[in-house]
């Protein structure tokens, strides 16, 4: 819903990985897009995770995740 929300793309699958190795909730996740929306928002965010930036996004206050790029995937 989020990724919808931000118009990014389209969403091929998502991975969610639990972290066993920490006492709080985080958590890994990989979206995987079949294809990014060509508009200014969606270029912008992709140039900067690629550039190696990562994007905070609440989603709902206070939770937040974090976003930037997998090298696997380049």
């Amino acid at each position: 819903a989020i990724v919808r929300k931000l118009n990014l793309g389209t969403v091929k699958k998502i991975d969610i990985f639990k972290n066993k190795n920490s006492n709080n909730n985080l958590n890994k996740i990989f979206i995987h897009f079949y294809e990014w929306n060509n508009n200014t928002q969606s270029n912008n965010f992709r140039n900067k995770i690629i550039s190696g930036y990562d994007i905070i996004i609440v989603y709902d206050k206070p939770w937040f995740c974090k976003m930037k790029a997998s090298i696997y995937n380049f």
